[in-house]
């Protein structure tokens, strides 16, 4: 089985990570979580169009969470999240109220079970807008730095 992981290797990064510095660990951290989360963007909405539609509460679930680590480290988890927006009561055939959580069975419906072809809907996206999500990466990055390079102009004054 292939690896869902995408890596980024970013050039020049002296010069960023002396700007986030500058702009301290908490801004720093801000910036990069911005920066993360469009990039998760365009690779959630290439899954949204190719996501199976039984109930439709998978393709609404699907969305980004980003995860700071401690040494700077960043990453975007793109899937189904749970919650109790994500959920949905439904009567099974014989009447019973069944609740669908599309955070328990998503992986489901991407790799397939033994009853069940795989019927990929992630990994298609992560292909085919990976060069997007760099761009948006890229982009969002430069935009969140600027800010936190004038709220720190703002705070010295």
């Amino acid at each position: 089985m292939a690896s869902s992981l995408v890596e980024m290797s970013i050039k020049n990064v002296t010069a960023i990570s002396v700007a986030l510095q500058r702009v301290g660990s908490r801004e720093g951290k801000r910036v990069i979580r911005a920066a993360l989360n469009a990039s998760g963007k365009p690779i959630v909405k290439d899954a949204r169009k190719t996501v199976p539609v039984r109930t439709g509460m998978l393709k609404k679930s699907l969305g980004t969470k980003t995860q700071i680590f401690p040494n700077g480290d960043g990453v975007a988890i793109i899937g189904p999240r749970a919650g109790p927006k994500f959920l949905k009561v439904i009567k099974n055939a014989k009447g019973k109220e069944v609740k669908i959580r599309p955070s328990r069975y998503g992986h489901l419906v991407e790799l397939g079970t033994i009853n069940q072809p795989a019927r990929p809907f992630l990994r298609p996206a992560l292909v085919s807008a990976k060069g997007k999500a760099f761009n948006a990466f890229a982009v969002q990055f430069d935009i969140s730095l600027a800010k936190a390079v004038a709220r720190q102009r703002v705070k010295k004054k």
